[in-house]
Order: structure tokens, then C-alpha cells, then sequence
């Protein structure tokens, strides 16, 4: 579990263009919303983030509303003119998980039901309050499984099996080409409520990956053009710029076929802190 101690909070009276400035400088996922007597209520997330770009260049037509009446169409003016907007009014702009919390004294096999679902990470409370202690999300499950996998026999009998045989890889995959814009690829992850793209190519072969994270690369006034840009040069520029961040050449996409093991597929995605 990640302690909350060392997890950045924010309020619900905190302007957006702050909370994007978080996510991108402090290289975090999901920042934690709390209200005005201290509890965490929600997140505000890179798919919230997607689908804010989306409203400020009117390409995203919905209508969500608060209880206070604020409209998308007032955001999307307010947004637009370079005024300040509240956090609470777009922590719920994008499709994602739902904030759920589990009792610190609940068993592990609840938390995984959750994270099994889909869920992507759960808070932990103290018991008996709503108070936040904690985070465990899919890849820190993982983590505990893997290094634990000899105290839970049910788990390290699957370890030496294929993917195949788990029946892995049987969901179709939403793609997008590489010569589409980016723009397309925003408004398909924002519109279907997923948090990546695979890009391929003309014989439908992986070419890389988008996320809802790499819209930290569109957030700057200059960078905006990119988004008219085609997935591939996309791709290039995020490369570049990881490339810059990390000293790095490039980052190759990790993959497993359908006979890899259990074993060796969790062990890569472990050591490369790859998500999917």
C-alpha cells in the first residue's frame, strides 16, 4: 500500500490549471480530491484532464452539470475566455473508475475482487472513519503477489501455465491507425472510457502505445499543433521527450506471445513497470 502521507492531495477550491500542473511536474496518475472537512471524495485524473482538452476546443459536445448549475457549455466558455474553474466542476468531466474505499481491517480478497473488476486502484480508510491512509492499486497488487506467490498455492499453480491455457488475449483490442490524428485517438479513449490506445500500422502490427498520460505532452499553448499531428509523429515526439526526461534512445514496446507464461508475463510487466 502507498502510504497517504506521501500521496499529494488537493482541494475541491482548487483551480484546474493547478491540478494539471500537478499531475505533469509531480509525475502522478490520479490526484486525490478532498472536500472541505478534509475527506477524500474523488479524483481528479489524466482522463478528466482529456476530456477538459476536449471541452476548451469544442470538439466534445457534452452536457454534464453540477448541483450548483454550472452547464458545459459555461465551463467550456469560462475555460476558453482563461478564467479559473473549481476542481470540483471538472474532477467527473472524464469516464473512469469509480472512488471506492475499503476498511483497512477488510480482507485481501475483497481488494482484489475490486481490482479484478477493472478498477484501476482503491483507497484505504481507517477503520470505522472515512479517512484515507493509504492507496493499493493494480501494479502494487501485483507486486505483493508475485514476491508472496509460494504462500498461495491456488496462485502459484497458474504461474507455469500459458496465456493461452488462462485464456488471455481473447478481448478484442480498440486500436487506432497511426495515420489518424491525435485527435482522433483523444476522442476515441474519452468517448469509449479507456485509458490507452494501441497504434498500428497498415497490417494491424503494435506500433506503440497513446494514454490519456501523454496529454501532458498537449497541455502547453506551443504543443497544441501536435494535436492535428498523426499518431506516428505523435509517437515520435513522446519518445523525444522521454528520451530527454529519462536519457533514453527510446522506449520499445514491451509484449508477450500467446505461449508465455503466467511467470514470465508478470515478471515483465514488474521489472519494465509497464500497465499494459
Amino acid at each position: 500500500m502507498i502510504p497517504f502521507h506521501s500521496i499529494l492531495v488537493y482541494s475541491l477550491r482548487e483551480c484546474s490549471p493547478t491540478n494539471k500542473k500537478l499531475l505533469v511536474e509531480h509525475g502522478i496518475s490520479s490526484l486525490p480530491i478532498k472536500s472541505e472537512n478534509g475527506a477524500v471524495i474523488g479524483t481528479f485524473d489524466y482522463s478528466d484532464l482529456t476530456a477538459y482538452l476536449l471541452m476548451v476546443l469544442g470538439v466534445w459536445k457534452g452536457d454534464p452539470s453540477d448541483s450548483q448549475g454550472h452547464t458545459f457549455q459555461d465551463l467550456a466558455s469560462q475555460s476558453r475566455s482563461g478564467g479559473d474553474i473549481p476542481v470540483k466542476l471538472v474532477k467527473d468531466l472524464g469516464k473512469k473508475d469509480p472512488f471506492i474505499t475499503v476498511s483497512e481491517a477488510e480482507g485481501l480478497a475483497k481488494v482484489v475482487e475490486i481490482l479484478g473488476s477493472g478498477v484501476h486502484r482503491v483507497a484505504v480508510v481507517r477503520e470505522g472513519t472515512d479517512s484515507v491512509i493509504g492507496v493499493i492499486s493494480q501494479l502494487r497488487m501485483l507486486e505483493f503477489f508475485w514476491a508472496n506467490a509460494k504462500s498461495f498455492s491456488q496462485i502459484d499453480q497458474l504461474l507455469p501455465l500459458s496465456l493461452r491455457e488462462l485464456n488471455f488475449g481473447t478481448v478484442p483490442v480498440i486500436s487506432i491507425n497511426g495515420d489518424s490524428r491525435v485527435l482522433e485517438a483523444l476522442e476515441l479513449m474519452n468517448s469509449e472510457g479507456i485509458s490507452s490506445l494501441a497504434v498500428v500500422d497498415s497490417n494491424h502490427n503494435v506500433v506503440g502505445n497513446i494514454s490519456t498520460t501523454d496529454v501532458k505532452h498537449l497541455t502547453r499553448t506551443s504543443s497544441l499543433p501536435l494535436i492535428k499531428s498523426s499518431c506516428l509523429h505523435f509517437l515520435s515526439v513522446i519518445l523525444s521527450d522521454r528520451g530527454l526526461d529519462d536519457g533514453k534512445d527510446s522506449y520499445p514496446v514491451f509484449y508477450v506471445g500467446p505461449h508465455s507464461t503466467l511467470a514470465h508475463t508478470v515478471a515483465k510487466i514488474i521489472a519494465t513497470r509497464a500497465h499494459r
